[in-house]
């Protein structure tokens, strides 16, 4: 796999359980995420509903909180990479669209990252 190779992924996931609180807390220090790449991918094994997922964690002063999930159809692509060795992740677009439900409108955050193989 050539070391320039970069996969672009958006996160899965960012709608439960408390992400969207994440999400906007990194927004509040975006340029530190955005110039320092503070996200790492940790393999779940024992997830339940699919034992290759991989999470994507914020990496903040308290330690990590979870931002959501590298997309299914994307796992493979991720694991061949963190096999091979140390990779790089930095975001590559945190913003927010706005959705209509039942309730009315409302803005969904979303995060689009880089995974790539460090040298």
């Amino acid at each position: 796999m050539s070391e320039s190779y970069e996969l672009h992924v958006k996160v899965a996931g960012v709608t439960f359980e408390g992400r969207q609180a994440v999400l906007a807390w990194m927004d509040g220090y975006r340029d530190w995420f955005e110039t320092w790449g503070a996200i790492h991918l940790l393999p779940e094994p024992t997830n339940e509903y699919d034992p290759n997922a991989i999470q994507v964690l914020a990496v903040c002063a308290g330690g990590t909180q979870q931002c959501g999930y590298v997309p299914r159809d994307k796992t493979k692509a991720v694991h061949e990479l963190l096999q091979v060795g140390a990779v790089e992740v930095r975001v590559l677009k945190l913003d927010t669209f706005e959705e209509w439900g039942d309730d009315g409108q409302r803005d969904v955050w979303y995060l689009r990252i880089a995974i790539r193989p460090v040298k």
